[in-house]
């Protein structure tokens, strides 16, 4: 009788464990590898179109919360082997006194974003690096970075014309 009561706990155990399921195993994504980060994107529900830059480095447009954002890779060789990436949004449109107040206003202030205004252009850029080392970051990380640009790209933008 021992036994067969130690059998039901075992397969309801094993029962149990196979209804959990397993863990998901984090994507790495490397700076290195821009097709690492396109993969994670679109793993995490979003578009991602990866381009080249006129240098040839690569360059991913993708978007969060509807907000365009450009994914470009530096410190590349060749156009490859990146060694990081920057998140850039940027806003045209604006008067330059209200660019430059909102710039001012933003670096005067703890950020995850920096932001500078190019007054020959008329654009106010946002942008924020993200390393990812030899070693690679995780998915989740990416994600939590770019939606966290989101939340800053929002908050600065209050009154910027998003540029197209």
């Amino acid at each position: 009788m021992t036994k067969s009561i130690s059998r039901i706990f075992l397969l309801a155990g094993i029962s149990l464990l196979c209804s959990i399921g397993t863990p998901s195993v984090a994507s790495t994504v490397l700076a290195a590898h821009a097709d690492s980060v396109v993969a994670a994107l679109k793993e995490n529900g979003y578009q991602a179109k990866l381009e080249k830059g006129d240098d040839g480095s690569p360059q991913i447009i993708t978007a969060s919360g509807g907000n365009k954002m450009v994914m470009t890779f530096s410190s590349c060789t060749k156009g490859d082997n990146c060694e990081y990436i920057e998140l850039i949004a940027s806003w045209s449109g604006t008067s330059d006194a209200d660019a430059r107040s909102a710039v001012t206003k933003w670096n005067g202030e703890e950020h995850f974003a920096a932001a500078i205004y190019l007054p020959k252009d008329k654009y106010v850029v946002l942008y924020h690096y993200i390393i990812t080392g030899s070693a690679g970051i995780s998915d989740s990380s990416l994600i939590a970075s770019i939606e966290y640009f989101d939340r800053e790209y929002v908050q600065i933008g209050n009154g910027l014309t998003p540029a197209k």
